[in-house]
């Protein structure tokens, strides 16, 4: 005869209820919300010790912001504003986009300038879509 512990108990009937939950469940679910714009910047070729390599981090970040929030927002000029509702609503999409990613370039370059880079890139995303 095989006793099982307390602890095995709870275990086990976490198991058979995770096997037995999709041979009883026949409801789809699904889920919906607004697709996530972004883009990941790679800087593993740069060393951001110096300040040109500093410049051209954030040149390839601004270009993201653009990218960004031209897949979100569609073809647009610098006259298009982010949606109404943000705190920055006078600034374009790419630029607040950029604003939002300046925190991680500071860390980035920080890193390396203490000679602990550990990440060789970082992501921009873009503001939600509201229209």
């Amino acid at each position: 005869m095989t006793t099982i512990s307390h602890i095995g108990r709870p275990l086990l009937a976490l198991a058979a209820a995770l096997v037995a939950a999709p041979l009883v469940a026949d409801d789809q679910l699904t889920v919906t919300g607004q697709p996530l714009y972004q883009e990941r910047v790679s800087f593993a070729d740069l060393d951001l010790r110096n300040s040109s390599a500093q410049q051209a981090l954030k040149r390839r970040v601004h270009r993201a912001s653009e990218r960004v929030c031209r897949d979100a927002y569609g073809p647009f000029t610098d006259s298009d504003f982010v949606p109404s509702g943000r705190i920055n609503a006078g600034m374009t999409c790419a630029s607040l986009t950029y604003v939002d990613a300046r925190p991680q370039i500071r860390v980035a370059i920080a890193r390396a300038e203490a000679g602990l880079q550990l990440a060789t890139s970082l992501v921009v995303s873009g503001p939600a879509r509201t229209r």
